[in-house]
């Protein structure tokens, strides 16, 4: 919900919240959220901006973070 309400609009979601959030929304249940955490392997996360050749501007993550995504436009840092 937080995250659909963040795309219409109605919520600010920065990009780190909503990639935890998302991650979060793949389990079931609360015993396998915690199963899947205890799985992962901790990757740190600093954020960069990379600017394309066309001139827009993107946030990355590091890519084996296992975020659903890693890569945002700038424009949606903090929206969703």
């Amino acid at each position: 919900l937080a995250v659909a309400e963040a795309d219409a609009g109605k919520r600010t979601m920065v990009f780190p919240t909503r990639q935890n959030t998302l991650m979060l929304g793949e389990a079931k249940t609360v015993a396998e959220a915690i199963a899947q955490a205890k799985a992962r392997r901790i990757v740190d996360v600093l954020p960069w901006l990379k600017t394309e050749d066309d001139g827009s501007v993107w946030l990355n993550i590091p890519p084996d973070a296992g975020y659903p995504i890693h890569r945002v436009p700038r424009e949606k840092m903090a929206s969703g």
